[in-house]
């Protein structure tokens, strides 16, 4: 069940993290290598779109369509998302990139409390953790099923 709460919950923290690791889950033997991407855009039919460097100067006998996996972290932030679906060729770019729009089947978010040196640092992530855990499943970990 799909509700806007989710999209937007997972639209904001995706992009307040920005980077991800893209995993490519295909058995071809020619296939996109595990990379580091920027969020361009995420919409809300439940898809995150990044643009790549073309692993080869020709990608035509490479699945157009594959499962796939975006881990979005960032050092300092207190949680950390990982997106599992099906990642899509959309358009091949003359510039040597190519887009790619990925399908969520499912979402994960995982919360750590971060410890620093500094004391309202440690206040202030404290009290953003707490707030949080009103509304999450499981004390340190809240998952979507699109």
């Amino acid at each position: 069940m799909n509700t806007d709460n989710d999209f937007n919950f997972l639209k904001t923290e995706t992009e307040e993290l920005g980077t991800a690791l893209f995993y490519n889950f295909s058995n071809a033997l020619l296939k996109f290598p595990t990379s580091i991407i920027q969020l361009s855009k995420f919409d809300e039919e439940g898809n995150v779109w990044f643009q790549m460097q073309k692993p080869y100067q020709e990608i035509e006998g490479m699945d157009k369509t594959f499962a796939s996996q975006l881990n979005f972290y960032k050092k300092g932030c207190s949680n950390y998302i990982t997106l599992t679906g099906t990642a899509a060729i959309a358009a091949e770019e003359i510039t040597g990139t190519v887009t790619i729009r990925f399908k969520i089947s499912n979402a994960e978010c995982f919360y750590v409390n971060i410890k620093t040196s500094s004391f309202l640092i440690n206040l202030k992530n404290s009290v953003h953790y707490f707030l949080k855990s009103f509304y999450r499943d499981e004390p340190n970990h809240f998952r979507f099923g699109f």
